[in-house]
């Protein structure tokens, strides 16, 4: 859709609201930050809270180097659309992925995620004072 918003092509119809502050911000600012991204974004964009989830998880690093093949900690935001699908916002434009494919590309083990509801999300945010992650990860993640 040639000059379509983020928002139109996901067609997810919800109002977003607060997330200016992340979409400024470089690809190289919210790289590392996947945690803080999708807190808010999951927070503050409007997704109705049925049916969506804040997911801290560990994909499998597939960049050539020292860390290829490790668990890695991320952060991303699975909702309704129509069918469950990941919505991944830290080091890439927002991309809507169904939530099987982006499971078997990024390798991630769906038994080593946690799933957060917005209440539970924020009220591990006040308790931990940060956006993540709040679980400990399997042993020799990054």
């Amino acid at each position: 859709m040639p000059g379509a918003s983020w928002l139109e092509w996901l067609t997810l119809g919800v109002a977003v609201r607060g997330l200016v502050t992340w979409q400024q911000r470089s690809r190289d600012e919210r790289a590392g930050n996947c945690y803080e991204v999708a807190f808010w974004f999951f927070i503050e964009s409007g997704i109705p809270a049925a049916g969506s989830k804040l997911v801290h998880g560990f994909p499998v690093y597939q960049q050539p180097g020292k860390d290829y093949g490790k668990l890695f900690g991320h952060a991303w935001v699975e909702a309704q659309h129509p069918v469950i699908g990941t919505l991944c916002l830290n080091t890439i434009d927002l991309v809507w992925v169904p939530a099987p494919t982006f499971y078997r590309l990024g390798r991630i083990d769906a038994g080593l995620c946690h799933l957060y509801t917005k209440a539970q999300a924020l009220q591990m945010v006040v308790e931990h004072e940060t956006y993540g992650p709040w679980e400990n990860g399997p042993p020799g993640a990054l």
